[in-house]
């Protein structure tokens, strides 16, 4: 069993301004990710924590199971136009790698994580 958490506090106003002055926010506040219409990307606090435990223990322990990871990967693309504008054919080769390889029908995705 495993605590996984996250934080992200935006407290300095030199980040925001450095990245507005570098084009990577969004004019309209929306990212409009997977869209011709992307123009950069949007910032926020966060705080997130999750619990990661074997199936079968989870089972084993009658927990409730909220989701299940079948499969995790990364990559990149050089060719991309920007950071804030992923490579489309990355995108597609990584997200078609997953569901070939845990045999998973993409109308059973509940949540994906970006």
């Amino acid at each position: 069993t495993a605590i996984s958490g996250g934080v992200n506090l935006l407290t300095n106003p030199d980040n925001h301004a450095g990245l507005d002055r570098g084009h990577f926010l969004s004019r309209t506040g929306n990212c409009n990710t997977f869209d011709d219409g992307a123009d950069g990307y949007c910032r926020a606090d966060g705080v997130g924590t999750i619990v990661l435990k074997r199936l079968e223990d989870a089972e084993a322990d009658n927990d409730p199971i909220l989701g299940v990871i079948n499969a995790a990967y990364t990559n990149h693309s050089a060719e991309a136009v920007s950071i804030t504008r992923p490579h489309v054919g990355a995108q597609a080769f990584i997200f078609n790698k997953l569901l070939n390889d845990t045999n998973t029908n993409p109308h059973e995705i509940g949540y994906v994580e970006m």
